[in-house]
């Protein structure tokens, strides 16, 4: 090797640690670090509050179409409960015991149809026996 390509070769590995020292020198600045981080946040609560928000309109309207479904029956029931409750006391007032004894049967029955509807809080304070 010549003293002309020792030169070069010297002259590039000075060069090289010249490059190494000033990116071992050069530390991230602070915005180069906290954007990017604060941008992940933005967009990580974006997200987090899209999937909470869908997760619970998906509640509300599964409560909805429930209460759309039993209403009818729930509603049914409680007409033929409120009319049997009716017949039966007309028939205490005329003390007609067979009349009143049916209704009573009957009353029961109506219960038992909307019974699965009544909350198992509510259920001993409805219960006909």
């Amino acid at each position: 090797m010549g003293d002309n390509q020792l030169h070069q070769v010297l002259s590039q590995l000075g060069e090289i640690k010249g490059t190494l020292n000033s990116l071992s020198t050069n530390k991230p600045s602070l915005r180069e670090i906290y954007i990017p981080l604060l941008s992940l946040i933005v967009a990580l609560a974006g997200v987090l509050s899209g999937v909470y928000i869908h997760h619970r309109a998906t509640k509300t309207q599964i409560n909805i179409k429930q209460i759309e479904v039993t209403f009818i029956a729930k509603q049914k029931g409680y007409a033929s409960i409120m009319s049997n409750i009716h017949d039966t006391f007309a028939a205490a007032a005329v003390s007609n015991k067979a009349e009143m004894i049916r209704s009573i049967e009957t009353l029961r029955t109506s219960f038992w149809e909307i019974e699965p509807f009544v909350d198992s809080k509510n259920e001993k304070s409805c219960a006909i026996t």
